[in-house]
């Protein structure tokens, strides 16, 4: 049995190392150049070995995404935990706040769950029984389950189509991390603005078009 436990360690510490590999040659090269000759040389195991974890690229480069969205979902759950007595509007100021909070502390992650444009057999790959759907669904259920908590406690409008809010939204915040990504040097060199600062504004002007003004709640979570 003591046998049995070593060997499993030693396969999830090995599974480690490869996707800790992924990521450095991933994040440098991006899913396309990146080869796994580079990344069993990264990880300093024989491509063999990769090919006993991971049984293509696609499967290895789902892993990395899969961490990704493991780490925006669990700062998620902490900052909204964390406001028990918070209204909807409020826990969905608190959502965005997370999402730019993982944006800022993790540019690669961020960049490796927009930039990747997947081919139809990628997609198919994909789909196939893996969690790279779920993490991604758990994110995006959450924001429209704080869309309907708002709606039915009054702090967000009653009259707006919940879940086309909520794509709009989303599409919203990944313009608003593409933006903080890759135009900082532009805001702050052209326009003399702070990205907090722009961000802060644009993530303030989503928000406020659903806020409910005729109930009066004017403790947004800043």
């Amino acid at each position: 049995m003591r046998s049995m436990e070593r060997s499993n360690r030693l396969k999830e510490i090995r599974k480690e190392d490869i996707i800790n590999a992924a990521e450095k040659v991933f994040f440098s090269k991006g899913f396309h150049n990146a080869s796994m000759d580079e990344i069993a040389k990264e990880a300093e195991y024989s491509k063999r070995t990769i090919y006993i974890y991971f049984e293509s690229k696609e499967q290895l480069y789902q892993a990395v995404i899969n961490r990704a969205f493991q780490v925006l979902n669990e700062i998620s759950k902490r900052k909204i935990e964390s406001a028990t007595q918070s209204t909807g509007y409020q826990k969905l100021r608190l959502f965005g706040e997370a999402y730019l909070e993982f944006i800022r502390t993790y540019p690669d992650y961020f960049k490796i769950i927009t930039n990747h444009h997947f081919s139809e057999v990628e997609l198919d790959r994909f789909k196939a029984g893996n969690r790279f759907c779920d993490d991604g669904e758990y994110l995006f259920t959450l924001l429209i389950n704080l869309l309907e908590d708002g709606m039915k406690d009054g702090s967000i409008r009653a009259d707006i189509e919940v879940v086309e809010t909520a794509f709009i939204l989303y599409a919203n915040m990944m313009g608003v991390g593409n933006l903080l990504v890759n135009k900082s040097l532009y805001l702050t060199g052209v326009y003399k603005r702070t990205t907090e600062g722009l961000i802060a504004c644009l993530f303030d002007f989503m928000t406020r078009a659903l806020k409910n003004d005729e109930k009066g709640d004017s403790s947004d979570a800043e």
